[in-house]
């Protein structure tokens, strides 16, 4: 067998970028992601690397160097085949032209209140409800002209985004990069709390303030520049790349995801997709390093509604090992040792 090991992706090298001069400033984090995510996922989440995300509650068990072992670490990826469009836009997006870009484009959607609650009619019965993601749309085509020029758009169920961005080889399974559009509502109450206005995307040097600046505006609005920019330097994908964004994640995601899967797999055929991004864990400063953590795997969801009856009489005084919630508790708690419930990976079907 031979030693010689081929690329990791097709199209990288494992070089380190060439090195810039003395004196040019780069933002943190920027480089990393382009020599570990081939050449257009790299530019997936340019937003997030303008903005610190801290998460303090995910960490790291071992010191880098005793870690090695149990975690071996292939050399950082540099695109080859794309290198000349590579540098040049990894040039814009250390200036600060592409700051004050990224910035009013992010500070725009969120001025747009596509709050998302549980008690919204559906959209079939009053389209009226969900008139601000009309709004929203409208933005997005102004905000984005070369996206919405460049790429098929299909909308789903009147407000969810499908876009295609076809790729040079249709042999390729395509990716999938997701986000979605509504926030979680602000209590109307506790407006006087903001330090800045919910909705006013109020930039202060460091910080975009207001609902979806993080939740998930900052998610699509990164994609979509990324896209923006790699079409106003001619870059071609080779592999096509499909955006989903739904319009109801905040309440269960029924009417944007929910009818946008179906829509997928008749499109694009059942485990269609090489690999999803969506929201993920996020960023985090670790190691004086900027990692975007990986999912491994994905949350479920289930509501559950629990009618128990039993003996009258008052809550002061309740009938000896019969009052409803410790039974109920009780119940339960025997169930869970008695192994009643079990997990079911969802990585089942690969």
């Amino acid at each position: 067998m031979s030693n010689e090991q081929s690329p990791l992706l097709p199209g990288s090298s494992s070089i380190f970028a060439p090195v810039r001069k003395a004196g040019h400033v780069s933002r943190p984090g920027h480089v990393s992601i382009w020599r570990v995510v081939f050449v257009f996922c790299f530019l997936v989440i340019p937003l997030m690397l303008l903005i610190d995300v801290e998460m303090p509650g995910l960490g790291f068990g071992s010191e880098p160097e005793s870690a090695k072992h149990l975690c071996p670490q292939t050399e950082p990826l540099y695109p080859v085949a794309n290198a000349k469009v590579a540098q040049t836009v990894l040039h814009v997006l250390d200036s600060h032209a592409f700051l004050d870009r990224a910035v009013a484009a992010l500070s725009g959607a969120v001025q747009i209140a596509t709050e998302t609650y549980d008690t919204l009619p559906p959209l079939e019965k009053d389209p009226n409800a969900w008139k601000e993601f009309a709004s929203f749309h409208l933005y997005l085509k102004k905000t984005f002209p070369l996206v919405h020029d460049s790429l098929k758009l299909t909308t789903v169920n009147t407000y969810g985004l499908v876009y295609e961005w076809t790729g040079s080889d249709t042999d390729l399974k395509p990716v999938l990069l997701a986000a979605h559009q509504d926030v979680v509502p602000v209590n109307p109450a506790t407006i006087d709390q903001w330090t800045h206005p919910p909705f006013s995307g109020y930039f202060d040097g460091e910080w975009i303030w207001g609902r979806g600046s993080s939740d998930d505006k900052l998610g699509l609005i990164s994609i979509l520049l990324a896209i923006e920019t790699l079409l106003s330097h001619k870059f071609q994908p080779t592999r096509t790349v499909v955006l989903a964004f739904g319009f109801d994640e905040e309440i269960s995601g029924t009417q944007g995801a929910g009818k946008i899967a179906p829509y997928l797999e008749e499109t694009y055929g059942r485990n269609s997709f090489a690999f999803l991004v969506d929201e993920g864990a996020g960023l985090v400063q670790q190691y004086g390093a900027l990692f975007a953590a990986p999912g491994i795997g994905e949350k479920g969801y289930f509501d559950v509604r629990v009618d128990v009856t039993t003996e009258g009489g008052h809550s002061s005084i309740p009938p000896a090992n019969h009052h409803t919630v410790s039974f109920w508790c009780l119940r339960t708690l025997a169930q869970a040792k008695a192994g009643y419930w079990h997990t079911v990976p969802t990585y089942r079907h690969i």
